[in-house]
């Protein structure tokens, strides 16, 4: 009888830790699938923020290869981006690019962030949808088993309390783990490029061809911060400033050549204004990102798309040549 008795808990607890860790996972998969529900869709709000430090200035200064990337909002508050990961994220921005950041009104966390080229999301995320998705066919079959008898040969407070504990426990986790600030408070903003020697020496007026290299660029009319025909609809969620312009190739035998220019804008303000590709300013293949190209065509018109960050004002278009380095500029304060 003692044999029997004694031999009976080896025979049961197997099951009943079975039962209890399965009970834990489906109270984790429970928590992570209301948090991403919470998520998905419960109301977002957008923020936006400027890149104030990356993982590549930060390593550089502190000898370390740990992924930061910090923001600061318009409010002045700072913003830990580096929950989405160590890649996408990092290659698309730099210090003093503009963003925006998506955020749960339910829970406050970071869901998405937005850049001129790139977006991010966390809903997105193939291991979240897998357990959102997957697991709830899964567990049932799993837990059918050993359930079964569990109930009938263990104390109910075993069975229950200790998955609820660690449901709790993980809920509040999940819940609670919303954006961090930087460790010391959210960095100062990175100063406008109006800076007078990162400026050209030649400037010319708005309505005037200006030259770098065998490309010549002159505005088609005044920048408007309009979207243009075609545009990506969340370029409205940035301040935008749009720019037509005609290049053409310039000097002798340019006939049949190619040539290219770097373009970017100068101005004052927190932050730097950064360039939007084709495909999502005017969805037209001709058109110009950050570079304007001419390859094999003696003439072509586009527009340049550029996000600024709040506050930001423009003062000059600045073309360079990316082989020599020789950049001029284009007066933009001139032109209405």
């Amino acid at each position: 009888m003692e044999s029997g008795d004694s031999s009976l808990p080896d025979r049961r607890w197997p099951r009943v830790a079975l039962g209890v860790l399965l009970l834990a996972a489906s109270g984790a998969w429970l928590a992570v699938t209301l948090s991403w529900t919470m998520d998905a869709l419960g109301g977002h709000t957008d923020t936006r923020a400027v890149i104030t430090m990356d993982q590549r200035s930060d390593g550089a200064r502190r000898g370390d290869a740990r992924y930061t990337l910090d923001a600061r909002t318009d409010s002045g508050s700072g913003l830990d981006l580096g929950v989405f990961g160590a890649t996408g994220l990092y290659a698309a921005v730099d210090v003093g690019d503009p963003v925006v950041v998506t955020r749960s009104t339910l829970t406050g966390d970071l869901l998405a962030v937005r850049s001129a080229n790139d977006y991010v999301s966390r809903l997105d995320d193939p291991g979240l949808l897998l357990v959102a998705v997957v697991l709830p066919l899964v567990l049932p079959v799993l837990l059918a088993f050993p359930l079964r008898r569990l109930l009938s040969r263990t104390r109910w407070w075993v069975v229950l309390g200790v998955p609820a504990l660690a449901f709790a426990v993980t809920a509040t986790v999940l819940l609670r783990a919303g954006p961090a600030l930087p460790a010391g408070g959210p960095h100062p903003p990175p100063a406008g490029q109006l800076v007078a020697d990162r400026l050209p020496e030649t400037v010319v007026a708005a309505r005037q061809p200006a030259t770098v290299g065998n490309v010549s660029v002159v505005l088609t009319g005044p920048p408007t911060d309009r979207l243009p025909a075609g545009a990506a609809p969340w370029l409205a969620e940035f301040t935008l400033l749009v720019i037509g312009i005609r290049a053409q190739l310039s000097g002798p035998g340019s006939a049949g050549q190619s040539g290219q220019a770097g373009v970017r804008l100068a101005g004052d303000g927190v932050g730097a204004a950064e360039a939007v590709g084709p495909a999502a300013c005017t969805h037209r293949a001709g058109d110009f990102g950050d570079v304007v190209s001419l390859n094999r065509i003696s003439a072509a018109r586009g527009t340049l798309c550029f996000v600024l960050p709040s506050g930001f004002r423009p003062h000059y278009l600045v073309l360079a040549d990316p082989v020599t380095g020789a950049s001029v500029a284009i007066d933009l304060t001139g032109i209405h």
